[in-house]
């Protein structure tokens, strides 16, 4: 019986020195997708662990760990003879075998199966587009369960999913390992920045992908500190990615991003930041950056008003109810309405003023004007 051994890990960084700090693994039925075994723990490094705002983990979290080579054994008797299955499967299968020749231990690795490069697009975007579940994303166990969902979705394309088997050398199960999962922490993962835009990857290779990958990670806070450009040139030194191609890479990776944010015909204050903090890590000239959109103004007071609210707002970082918007609205003499008309709104009041909802792309085609919620409330509150 065949079966697909899916993979994730969380690492100190993404150089070939750096550790791994959490390791999932999901074994399921090659047929049936049916899991039959899962182990995922937290991994003492015994060093800095680095990279925390990615995966959210913590030196204290790694206190009480096990070392990989304490989870070396049962590991390896999961891997032995599957087929490895990851989402930047040239990335984990990397560290997997690094960390296997710090124990001395030889490894075949075969093939195996990359639904990044099946899906040529981050895990989040992918799952979005299967609707397959992806909570705490960056934590090990939750992205190898949702990389099996993927390539359940993916197994139609019998064409590229060639099961070669990446063999392990059989080792002796030790019995239970000593584990410690990041549930029994009760941590929670760090939040990077959260405008992030929805594109595939602008490439089809395995390594130009797997670059991307790490690259777009990186970006998560729009900056590239002095070490991820050091990793960075690393990683393209493994890969064989010369500095002509990384630059196309970087062009390309950038013209995905202002394709996206053009998507909806609607340039903001943010976006507009967004990219050039994204043009300026990747020494790209601004110039191809678009300019904001010209956005529609709420002439004279807001006394007498049509106000539409869309989008679950958070007003000076709490989340506040529709109601309650309304109700405000309503005592400082607006009138409340809770659909968007040509005729029968003046302003809608997004909590993103970016949103694709239906009521914003009316709005936007009717010209009427889309103001954020904190905009909003700043007229009544004043300046945070």
């Amino acid at each position: 019986m065949e079966f697909f051994a899916v993979v994730d890990v969380e690492t100190t960084g993404f150089r070939n020195s750096d550790r791994v700090v959490e390791l999932s693994v999901v074994v399921a039925n090659a047929q049936t997708f049916e899991v039959v075994a899962e182990l995922d723990t937290l991994i003492n490094p015994l060093r800095d662990i680095g990279a925390t705002e990615i995966h959210g983990i913590t030196a204290s979290m790694l206190e009480a760990a096990p070392t990989f080579a304490e989870v070396v054994a049962p590991v390896a008797a999961l891997l032995n003879g599957a087929v490895l299955v990851a989402h930047n499967l040239p990335f984990d299968q990397r560290f997997l075998m690094n960390e296997f020749e710090r124990c001395g231990i030889s490894v075949d690795p075969g093939h195996g199966l990359c639904t990044l490069r099946l899906s040529g697009e981050r895990l989040s975007s992918a799952c979005s587009r299967f609707d397959i579940p992806l909570t705490n994303h960056h934590r090990a166990l939750s992205d190898a369960r949702a990389t099996l969902g993927l390539l359940k979705a993916l197994r139609d394309d019998e064409e590229r999913l060639d099961r070669s088997p990446l063999m392990f050398q059989v080792m002796p199960y030790g019995g239970v390992p000593r584990t410690l999962r990041r549930d029994a922490l009760g941590a929670e993962v760090l939040t990077p920045f959260g405008a992030r835009f929805t594109f595939p990857y602008p490439a089809s290779g395995d390594a130009d992908l797997s670059y991307l990958a790490v690259l777009d990670d990186f970006l998560a806070d729009l900056i590239l500190t002095s070490e991820e450009r050091d990793s960075l040139t690393e990683l393209a030194l493994s890969f064989g990615l010369d500095e002509q191609t990384r630059t196309r890479l970087h062009n390309d990776y950038m013209s995905a991003l202002i394709s996206a944010v053009k998507r909806d015909g609607v340039i903001t204050d943010q976006e507009h930041h967004i990219m050039e903090a994204v043009a300026t890590a990747l020494a790209i000239d601004p110039a191809v950056i678009p300019e904001i959109t010209a956005t529609a103004q709420v002439e004279g007071d807001w006394l007498g008003k049509r106000i539409c609210f869309t989008g679950s707002a958070t007003v000076r970082g709490r989340p506040m109810e529709r109601e309650k918007l309304e109700a405000l609205a309503a005592a400082f003499g607006m009138q409340p309405v809770s659909s968007v008309s040509k005729k029968g709104c003046d302003v809608l009041i997004a909590a993103d003023t970016s949103s694709l909802s239906g009521k914003a792309q009316k709005a936007r085609g009717w010209g009427i004007p889309v103001v954020g919620v904190e905009e909003f409330m700043a007229n009544f509150l004043g300046p945070a």
